[in-house]
């Protein structure tokens, strides 16, 4: 009896002081046992969802950490090149020249003229020597570009016009090009990347790789398959090795492991992104994208993705 008596007396006292406690603090004390069967926090299943073991991300959260917007001459960019500390070659679509921009005091340092008017597209960099591919597929070679007149030579390939080449980057480990050009390939499923050897001077005609364009995630972008991938540019990442490749006609980056297979998928804005057409690596690993202007000026964008 006296056992029941107490532990009516002790049920009483907390009673008493739970309600003491709500009353001066109006709310109820977070006691774990109350809470064991708290409904899951929706940001916390949102946050369980993210980053599941297999999954491709399709995040477009970017971040433009600098903007050099370039002088009139590159409203029409069409590819740019790390050179070094804040120099960047860059070509554009109808001179045959090559600029050197300084992203310090947003400036052309330099121009190296190599053809005549042309549509070119791409440029790569080895060292100081630059390879300029222009839409129809020939690659120009422009023997160490800090010479007074540096040394040209031209090479055709197979392509012509009717492909629309336009990506052009420099394999280091492998010590050749990768090309990829915009128009529909034979069967129109994949979208190939090829390599031009820079010992023998020729165009691979088997893809060293190449997108699925039936990957579910250009359904999920909300564009149609048949629009597929137009690279417009392309480049590879000084210290991962995974390839990084643009489209400006719908704003998109791809990237793809060494194996050729996309880890990463992002529609980019057209707010941001009016029309990248080119895309390089500083050797720390910083991504530069540069945009034509399509009712002004064009511009080189550094960007965290």
């Amino acid at each position: 009896m006296k056992i029941l008596v107490i532990v009516l007396l002790i049920i009483t006292m907390l009673a008493l002081g739970l309600m003491a406690y709500k009353l001066t603090t109006n709310r109820m004390p977070d006691l774990a046992f109350w809470n064991s069967n708290k409904p899951e926090d929706k940001k916390d299943k949102k946050d369980k969802k993210k980053d599941k073991p297999g999954e491709l991300s399709s995040s477009t959260s970017y971040e433009i950490v600098e903007k050099y917007d370039l002088p009139q001459v590159l409203s029409e960019v069409s590819d740019i090149a790390h050179f070094r500390d804040n120099l960047f070659a860059c070509v554009q679509d109808e001179l045959g020249t090559i600029f050197i921009y300084n992203t310090d005091n947003k400036k052309i340092e330099r121009e190296i003229p190599f053809a005549g008017r042309g549509d070119y597209e791409g440029i790569a960099l080895a060292g100081s020597t630059a390879y300029v591919v222009n839409s129809g597929g020939v690659i120009y070679e422009v023997l160490d570009i800090e010479d007074a007149e540096p040394k040209v030579k031209k090479y055709e390939t197979y392509l012509n016009a009717q492909n629309d080449v336009e990506a052009l980057c420099y394999d280091k480990a492998n010590n050749r090009l990768l090309l990829a050009y915009k128009e529909e390939e034979a069967g129109g499923s994949r979208k190939g990347i090829y390599l031009f050897d820079l010992r023998n001077k020729q165009l691979s005609k088997k893809a060293v790789f190449s997108i699925d364009l039936n990957n579910a995630l250009f359904e999920k972008a909300g564009k149609k398959k048949k629009q597929g991938f137009k690279p417009s540019a392309i480049a590879i990442h000084p210290t991962e090795g995974n390839y990084y490749m643009i489209e400006g006609t719908n704003p998109k980056l791809l990237i793809l492991n060494k194996q050729g297979e996309i880890t990463f998928f992002a529609s980019l804005s057209g707010k941001d992104f009016a029309q990248p057409e080119g895309i390089t690596f500083n050797p720390a690993g910083e991504l530069f994208i540069s945009n034509e202007g399509k009712k002004g000026e064009g511009n080189i964008l550094k960007v965290k993705f």
